[in-house]
């Protein structure tokens, strides 16, 4: 294109591309981020900002808890990056596995966000010395790897799965202690865990061995 200027066309300059990223009006800018206000822009407009690692401004306390390797799938169908629990149970599930736990009633399970919710320090504690290893190892130590939750499997089926494994308790170690009990108890919630790891004794179908750790 061209315009007329002084008797004579020049080339209209094209207009300057600029990469634009959406961010709400109301956002906390870190301390050397490279934002910048760009004249001009409409109210939530910014340009790209260099990448900054995610935090959990909610729940700070949380941030080792999710990187913990035994809490990046979750729980009950090992979907990534699980971002809501259980607060009593002690674990990490998904949206869809969270929604079956709600259905439990919470003298079952007690469920809560991650990034939404702000946490009770008993909460974020339970989480925190617990996790989904120790728990799995008790709720899931009779499953058959056939029977097992798939992230893909239907919201239907999860709702099954969840109820059999923590109200009916279809496949825990039987005559033994829920690690969340044992942590009530001032007593080590990952007995469990610990002993499948050392190919220790099989409780599955035999009387509880009181576990001896004490929580200080």
């Amino acid at each position: 294109q061209a315009e007329l200027h002084g008797g004579a066309l020049r080339p209209v300059p094209k207009p300057v591309r600029q990469k634009l990223r959406i961010r709400y009006p109301s956002f906390s800018v870190a301390e050397g981020s490279s934002i910048f206000a760009q004249p001009g822009l409409a109210p939530g407009l910014c340009l790209e900002s260099d990448p900054m690692p995610p935090k959990n401004q909610v729940n700070p306390d949380l941030d080792p808890v999710l990187a913990n390797p035994v809490n990046r799938t979750c729980a009950d169908c090992e979907a990534k990056a699980p971002r809501w629990a259980s607060v009593n149970l002690g674990i990490l599930v998904c949206l869809d596995c969270s929604g079956a736990h709600r259905n439990l009633g919470t003298h079952i399970s007690v469920v809560k966000s991650v990034t939404l919710d702000k946490w009770q320090p008993k909460w974020v504690q339970t989480v925190s010395k617990i996790g989904n290893e120790s728990s799995n190892a008790f709720y899931d130590a009779r499953i058959d790897s056939s029977e097992k939750l798939k992230e893909q499997d239907s919201l239907e089926k999860k709702a099954i799965f969840v109820r059999k494994k923590y109200d009916n308790k279809a496949w825990c170690l039987r005559n033994a202690t829920a690690p969340h009990e044992l942590l009530a108890q001032g007593r080590s919630p990952h007995v469990y865990a610990e002993e499948k790891k050392s190919g220790g004794r099989d409780r599955s179908d035999s009387g509880e061995r009181r576990p001896r750790d004490r929580e200080d």
